[in-house]
């Protein structure tokens, strides 16, 4: 509605020098051109092609999304159609779809059926700025197969959660985060065409950095200070935080990361499912005054069982977390304990044969012989004649042909040790 605009007709296309309208409360403006309208209108089997540039000072995709005739839901009714070639560069002052707000967005649409791709978008959001492409195919049954690449910088992270909704989980949500998040995310699914995300076909790969971050009233966090008696763990301050999650088969997998705050090292990784089944292993580098509690309890025994040492000399706790969010077990993980065990007895194996290798099969030290000279007086001689009788340096003594064979020379010959593998199992 509210549509006027000056058109031109050109042979079989149509040029839109300007033309303005609404659609579901979306204010559209739009320049380009538009081939072959005329026999597209008449004949279900001609072929459409639109260029255009298409600007809004707001655009709602909320508004534009229909109710469905069976289900219900809402629906986004998707420029595809096997007659129709679409080509539109877009720009919107603002731009919103459910709780998600966007500023100075901008964007390449090209519609081929059975595919749509976006490329080149960009906007402001969140405090911070995005930039990507994605693409959209058409399924036999009406889904909608999507893969995207997104760069987000300097976003405020409790924000992204919160215009998102969480992501559709509830482990972690917004208001247990603050902090500046750059993220590189690669994203692929299957959606209904009412944007509900099929969890089984969920893949991602996101490079997360965040700065100046705080996690507050962590759940799992709070479990540990229970035991471990630190209060900082319902607020934890980081500079710097970095890794690498993947969601594949309906988990979240969380590679080894190290948190830093004033209270605690803390290192962290396990995976998270869909359904909040949780499996969590924590490294804890905990402050003095905890050690020497954990000393005073029982000796290196705490309610865990052993702590280990670094090389630091800094009490370090390996700690399991399974269940569900709301009903989980902490204990000793002692797995990674024996885990960890094997590595240093690794290490010390590595080191030793070193150390072997250098005694045995190093340059030896070439031996040198001090030069003896021997002065010979004949009677009757003068001391001018003698010095002429005078032996020279002994540098090169004669070496026996058949050299003995040293114990070193035979354990050249020998093949390195095999050592035994660590088994954790012997020690279960």
């Amino acid at each position: 509605r509210h549509a006027n605009g000056l058109l031109s007709f050109e042979s079989n296309f149509i040029r839109i020098d300007s033309f303005s309208c609404v659609v579901a409360g979306n204010k559209l403006n739009a320049q380009g051109r538009v081939l072959n309208l005329i026999p597209f209108l008449f004949y279900p089997d001609e072929h459409l092609t639109v260029r255009a540039r298409l600007q809004s000072p707001h655009l709602s995709v909320d508004q534009l999304m229909t109710e469905g005739s069976s289900s219900g839901n809402q629906v986004l009714a998707l420029p595809l159609a096997s007659n129709l070639t679409l080509g539109v560069d877009i720009v919107a002052d603002t731009f919103i779809f459910r709780k998600f707000q966007a500023v100075k967005l901008k964007g390449q649409l090209h519609s081929n059926y059975p595919e749509i791709t976006l490329n080149g978008i960009a906007f402001n959001a969140m405090e911070g700025t995005y930039d990507g492409s994605m693409e959209i195919k058409l399924r036999e049954d009406k889904n909608l197969d999507i893969a995207s690449e997104l760069q987000l910088t300097h976003v405020n992270i409790h924000e992204l959660f919160r215009e998102f909704e969480n992501f559709g989980q509830e482990n972690i949500s917004a208001d247990n985060l603050k902090g500046y998040a750059n993220i590189q995310v690669s994203f692929a699914s299957i959606i209904t065409p009412s944007f509900q995300l099929l969890a089984d076909q969920t893949r991602a790969r996101a490079n997360i950095e965040i700065l100046n971050g705080e996690l507050l009233n962590y759940k799992p966090m709070l479990a540990l200070s229970k035991y471990v008696d630190v209060d900082e763990l319902n607020h934890i301050k980081f500079s710097r935080l970095s890794n690498e999650i993947e969601i594949r088969d309906r988990l979240v997998f969380i590679p080894e990361m190290i948190i830093k705050s004033s209270a605690l090292e803390l290192t962290l990784s396990g995976k998270h499912s869909f359904n909040n089944e949780i499996e969590y292993h924590f490294q804890l580098y905990l402050n003095d005054f905890l050690f020497r509690k954990a000393k005073r309890s029982r000796k290196n025994q705490t309610e865990f069982g052993e702590i280990e040492a670094d090389e630091s000399g800094r009490a370090k706790l390996y700690i399991r977390m399974e269940g569900t969010v709301e009903d989980y077990k902490i204990r000793l993980d002692r797995k990674a304990l024996r885990e960890q065990w094997g590595d240093e007895l690794k290490k010390e194996r590595s080191e030793l044969k070193d150390l072997f290798r250098q005694e045995f099969k190093g340059e030896k030290k070439k031996e040198t012989v001090e030069p003896i000279n021997f002065d010979i007086e004949w009677e009757g001689q003068s001391a001018d004649q003698a010095k002429k009788d005078t032996i020279g340096d002994v540098k090169n003594p004669v070496k026996s042909d058949k050299k003995k064979e040293s114990w070193l020379d035979k354990v050249k010959k020998e093949e390195d040790v095999e050592y035994e593998t660590y088994d954790p199992k012997k020690y279960d």
